[in-house]
């Protein structure tokens, strides 16, 4: 075979070419280049092409123990008194009672009261107990004791868990962050 031939077969069957393929050193995939579909057929019935298996790279996986140590239990997780937190807890709750204010909240004043209010959207609660340091965000202004939030409408005083309002001089309360929504 001359050198144009060779050139012939590299380009028309890469399996025969003499440049050292990879094809060609495995005699099944080079037989599947054979211009004989017989002889293809015979070569892979005769050794079954394997799929090469790509090399795994070193153990990268962390291994676990069998069984892991478990820490030792602390003192404070050993005896827990569940009355004893059910108790602080109730507690806790009586405490959280709203401060005691004459002024009703928005929901105890007459419907015609309500039907008058305008909207109110109470949308920040910043409670100081040093006098006229505590301010509230209503229909996005900032006010203080004093202020008001919508025409007709005054702060009168800013508790720790509420504002006090007076609407044509009468008084109400809303809780922090509980927005009155006049429909």
């Amino acid at each position: 075979m001359g050198a144009g031939a060779e050139t012939a077969n590299a380009a028309g069957n890469p399996g025969t070419s003499s440049a050292g393929n990879s094809a060609a050193a495995d005699p099944a995939i080079a037989a599947l280049y054979e211009p004989d579909g017989d002889a293809a057929q015979t070569a892979t019935a005769k050794k079954p092409v394997q799929p090469t298996a790509k090399p795994q790279p070193a153990a990268t996986a962390r291994t676990e123990p069998a069984s892991r140590p478990q820490p030792a239990p602390t003192a404070s997780e050993e005896g827990v008194d569940i009355d004893a937190l059910v108790r602080r807890a109730q507690a806790e709750i009586a405490n959280a009672e709203l401060a005691a204010h004459p002024a009703p909240f928005v929901g105890s004043l007459s419907q015609q009261t309500k039907d008058a209010i305008p909207t109110l959207l109470y949308s920040a609660h910043d409670y100081s107990g040093k006098q006229g340091q505590s301010s509230v965000v209503i229909n996005g202004r900032q006010l203080r004791v004093g202020g008001s939030p919508a025409t007709g409408i005054k702060v009168d005083e800013i508790l720790p868990d509420s504002v006090v309002l007076s609407f044509q001089g009468k008084q109400f309360r809303l809780r922090a962050l509980n927005s009155w929504v006049n429909l």
